[in-house]
């Protein structure tokens, strides 16, 4: 089963823009996923490339979720995924944020590439709250790592 959610905000509707951002949620065997990615407002088609990040993600991990538990990889295989571009999208459009959960049945794990935030629910019933910033609001993007620049 895959769960889809997207949210957008006023600015972007009374602009009559796009929502930037795009989430999906899905299982592999026992493995839980969701990601999501937050596009950047001053890119290129950014709804578009976030989409195409998180189902091309999507496919990566369902063929092998144990990339999960490294994150250098798994960031090598979005950097391909960047380079294969099989939407043909302009690399502007790709300047979005990529955060990952997954349950494993038995711990958490998150990834974050860029900024972003996470909520839970701790043991003790606490509810925390995670964030991930950068100094003026400039994020890092996996589209740095594309060696061919724009």
């Amino acid at each position: 089963m895959q769960n889809v959610a997207q949210l957008i905000g006023y600015k972007h509707l009374s602009a009559g823009l796009p929502s930037q951002d795009y989430g999906i949620s899905f299982s592999v065997d026992h493995y839980q996923f969701n990601i999501v990615s937050d596009g950047c407002s001053t890119g290129g088609s950014t709804d578009l490339g976030s989409r195409y990040l998180t189902l091309s993600l999507k496919e990566i991990l369902l063929e092998n979720k144990e990339l999960i538990h490294d994150p250098l990889m798994l960031e090598k295989e979005i950097t391909s995924i960047i380079r294969k571009n099989t939407w043909q999208l302009d690399k502007k459009d790709m300047f979005a944020t990529i955060q990952i959960l997954c349950f494993d049945g038995t711990k958490y794990k998150v990834i974050s590439i860029g900024d972003g935030c996470f909520g839970f629910k701790s043991k003790a019933g606490n509810f925390v709250l995670m964030e991930i910033s950068y100094t003026d609001n400039t994020p890092y993007y996996a589209l740095y790592n594309e060696s061919s620049q724009m």
